[in-house]
């Protein structure tokens, strides 16, 4: 089996004036790709990017995406096969969940929530992948102060191409 594997970045405008530990919270209330890997703050910055992926490597984002999953609930496997649906799930219901719900967030309410923490200038995060002889994708989302949003994907593959574009104004 194939996976996509890549890497996403986040870049800011010049004029950035936000709380980045607060934007790292709502931007973490997400799954940005399929290997769990969050943001964290860049301890080491000077002036560059504040935020990075928690990852060291090229080999360790898998499908990440400007499309981010929510999740909605767990389903959990009782010992006689009979499965159940817990929305808001305890840390043990969550270790021990059958199975994942969660639904693509619509550019609107990604903009609502991680705009809340952007006082000035905005956000874009980007991110690449490449599933082995299948395609290759790009992905764009802007996030500006006033709850705007722009989001995009690019996706060439073999005889198929694909160009989305979204944009949500407040």
């Amino acid at each position: 089996m194939a996976d996509a594997y890549g890497m996403m970045i986040l870049n800011q405008s010049e004029n950035l004036v936000c709380d980045i530990d607060e934007l790292i919270e709502s931007i973490n209330c997400y799954q940005w790709n399929n290997s769990g890997i969050q943001w964290i703050k860049n301890e080491d910055d000077e002036g560059g990017i504040p935020i990075l992926m928690n990852c060291h490597g090229y080999d360790k984002v898998q499908y990440p995406s400007v499309f981010p999953d929510e999740i909605k609930g767990v389903i959990l496997k009782d010992e006689d096969g009979t499965e159940r649906f817990i929305e808001n799930p305890t840390e043990e219901e969550f270790e021990s969940h059958w199975d994942l719900i969660s639904d693509t967030v619509s550019l609107e309410d990604l903009a609502k929530e991680i705009s809340q923490h952007i006082k000035k200038g905005h956000i874009e995060i980007a991110s690449t992948c490449n599933e082995k002889h299948r395609y290759v994708r790009l992905d764009r989302l802007i996030i500006k102060c006033d709850g705007s949003a722009y989001r995009s994907r690019s996706l060439i593959g073999g005889v198929y191409s694909e160009e989305f574009t979204e944009k949500y104004e407040v």
